[in-house]
């Protein structure tokens, strides 16, 4: 990419490490900070009720597009045989 934009390779590379130093050294300390709370909190059962109820939820959207998506490549494929016709 930096030699597509004809910018100086060094400069670039050092910018980019350093861009993700900060980026991957805050996520890093957030997690050691907040890392056994949140654990605790994804073991308690109103975050497996919530989990479960979107997991079905997006489960039955899933099932719904899908039927929608069949229903219209049938009614596309319906219509191009009675052009050809």
């Amino acid at each position: 990419m930096a030699g597509t934009l004809g910018l100086d390779t060094v400069r670039f590379f050092v910018a980019m490490f350093g861009f993700r130093l900060i980026r991957f050294g805050s996520e890093a300390a957030l997690a050691a900070f907040y890392g056994p709370h949140i654990v605790k909190w994804m073991g308690s059962d109103l975050f497996r009720s919530v989990a479960y109820f979107f997991t079905a939820l997006l489960i039955g959207a899933s099932v719904i597009s899908i039927i929608r998506f069949i229903v219209n490549a049938r009614r596309g494929r319906d219509s191009d045989s009675t052009i050809a016709a």
